[in-house]
């Protein structure tokens, strides 16, 4: 039911709207949204987690607090080419099932990620946008343990294609994480070595590189549409060597619709780049 219950919250988010156009939104929106999604269980796993659910919706876009694609976060500054917010995510538990690489680990609580992150509009125009993200975030999880730190720096590009409602965006990206976020998911104290899993100490620094592509159509003002996958490679990380990483590369993706039953009779305010871009997974 915890699974499913996350699953339910990575839907809705993968359906609010990804956009570039300036026509402002609602305020706040209610409706259904559904898809299906898989994923790994973490990066590297060779346990890929799979979803599909249809389940009622509400999302709120404040001038200072905001719940969406990116999760729930407060505005600090919002300029014309640059903003500043603090965000929440969570990442999923982690199991340690029979044949999987943490047989007789333990199992990962779920992991909740707290921190600011920095944009810059690098372009804004002809229907495209370019920009550079720079989220910092401190993980702790349910147990109450520091985890330790993530970056996740990337360039967003994104706007409409040429049939009307048709929006996409690529983002290109790389994970960077401290010592103890490491030692969290890939590190391999001696009391859980065997005969096929060595004993290992994770580093700070490169987990992996990735590309994200995401599409959304709108059929109308209540239905739209929309996929996206996302490939990610550990290969050149600092953690690709653990015996806990059994597929160093790896796709995600997920289909969605979203049909929106009632909305605010007021639009956001919006400056700047904030939410210029929502994507889908991050």
């Amino acid at each position: 039911m915890r699974r499913l219950a996350l699953a339910w919250v990575t839907v809705v988010a993968l359906a609010l709207p990804c956009r570039a156009e300036e026509a402002p939104r609602p305020l706040w929106e209610y409706g259904l949204a559904g898809g299906y999604l898989s994923w790994p269980e973490y990066l590297g796993s060779d346990v890929h987690l799979r979803a599909g659910l249809a389940l009622p919706y509400f999302t709120y876009r404040g001038e200072r607090f905001r719940a969406g694609r990116d999760g729930a976060r407060g505005v600090l500054i919002s300029r014309d080419r640059f903003s500043l917010d603090v965000g929440f995510g969570i990442d999923l538990p982690v199991s340690a099932r029979e044949g999987s690489a943490r047989e007789g680990m333990p199992s990962l609580p779920i992991t909740g990620e707290l921190g600011p992150r920095a944009q810059v509009a690098l372009y804004h125009g002809l229907k495209t946008t370019v920009t550079l993200r720079a989220p910092f975030r401190w993980a702790f999880d349910t147990d109450g343990h520091n985890v330790g730190w993530i970056a996740d720096p990337d360039l967003l590009i994104g706007g409409e294609a040429f049939y009307d409602g048709l929006s996409a965006y690529v983002d290109f990206g790389a994970k960077i994480a401290s010592a103890s976020y490491g030692a969290t998911y890939y590190g391999v104290a001696p009391a859980y070595a065997t005969a096929d899993r060595r004993v290992y100490e994770a580093r700070e620094g490169l987990h992996a590189l990735y590309a994200t592509l995401g599409m959304r159509i709108a059929f109308d003002e209540d239905w739209t549409a929309g996929f996206y996958g996302k490939y990610s490679d550990m290969s050149a990380g600092v953690v690709a060597d653990s015996p806990l990483v059994r597929r160093p590369t790896d796709t995600a993706f997920g289909v969605w619709f979203t049909w929106r039953i009632g909305r605010s009779e007021a639009d956001e305010e919006r400056e700047g780049v904030i939410d210029i871009i929502e994507t889908d997974g991050r």
